[in-house]
């Protein structure tokens, strides 16, 4: 997580939170397999003694796999709890305040791609959209 203040309202924290999860998608080890040569590696250990034996290109491909793995778990939880959200009425709230979601139009998980993106990030709005009313269950 970032060493940012605490967010002051409902709206900045949901930023900060997906913001959060763009930062957390880095995976260290697969940053470790990029950067390390592997005559640093532990080779007591299984992972150790598997990257020993790869040449530098095997170990880009696992790191970049690594990092694909992680991104998507990301990806999916968001995807659970927008469908929880949108389905079921989940509702988030940040100090006893409701917070606005989905403010790409996309889901979480679309908020979460869109900042992903490291060329060129989708900008939040300007203005948070309201949040989402309380959710009433539809009528058996």
């Amino acid at each position: 997580m970032s060493d940012e203040a605490i967010p002051e309202n409902p709206a900045d924290f949901y930023k900060r939170l997906i913001d959060d999860c763009v930062h957390d998608s880095k995976d260290l080890l697969a940053e470790k397999l990029r950067k390390v040569d592997s005559t640093e590696l532990d080779l007591v250990s299984d992972v150790g003694l598997l990257v020993h034996a790869l040449t530098p290109e095997q170990r880009a491909t696992l790191a970049g796999m690594l990092d694909s793995a992680r991104v998507s778990a990301f990806h999916d939880f968001l995807a659970t709890l927008t469908w929880w959200i949108d389905c079921h009425g989940l509702r988030l709230t940040y100090r006893g305040q409701p917070v606005p979601v989905d403010l790409s139009g996309m889901g979480l998980h679309g908020d979460y791609v869109g900042r992903l993106e490291t060329v060129d990030p989708w900008q939040w709005p300007a203005k948070a959209p309201e949040p989402p009313p309380p959710w009433k269950p539809e009528p058996a």
